[in-house]
């Protein structure tokens, strides 16, 4: 599948809103299967962006229950890590490091790159997609630490 149709296809999804409930059930039913002990939507956005990349098609991505494990896949599917300041929609961000830290690690696609660089985002942490700051703000967001890129 070419870079630009998968793109197209993310954003689509992401931006309908029936599309995404669905595909937001779908993350959600699968989670007790596939990933144990984890539950939505506090857990779930690995899964989550696994749904809506299986969707736009990339099938044969396995349902991913970790954001670094999540992110660590996309490159080795060939996935640039880009750094801060220059993520357009399309891009999937991480809050990841190289370790595991549950309850720190977050993954999610951006749906939106507002004038004054606002990122609006798809993510298991709402029904539609939200906005979400890079820098994170201490309680409710972790920092990004790097984007992913097709």
């Amino acid at each position: 599948m070419d870079v630009e149709a998968l793109v197209e296809n993310l954003l689509a999804d992401a931006s309908d809103p029936e599309t995404f409930a669905n595909r937001q059930a779908e993350a959600r039913e699968a989670l007790p299967d596939q990933c144990d002990g984890t539950v939505w939507p506090h857990d779930g956005c690995a899964i989550m962006l696994s749904v809506l990349l299986r969707h736009a098609g990339l099938d044969d991505l396995p349902y991913t229950c970790m954001a670094l494990d999540l992110a660590r896949l996309l490159q080795l599917r060939g996935w640039n890590v880009i750094a801060l300041g220059d993520e357009p929609a399309g891009d999937v961000g991480t809050t990841c490091g190289d370790d595991y830290n549950p309850g720190v690690d977050h993954i999610y696609l951006v749906v939106k790159v507002g004038d004054d660089g606002q990122l609006t985002v798809a993510d298991n942490q709402s029904a539609h997609p939200h906005p979400r700051p890079v820098a994170g703000n201490g309680d409710n967001y972790s920092p990004t630490t790097y984007f992913l890129r097709p």
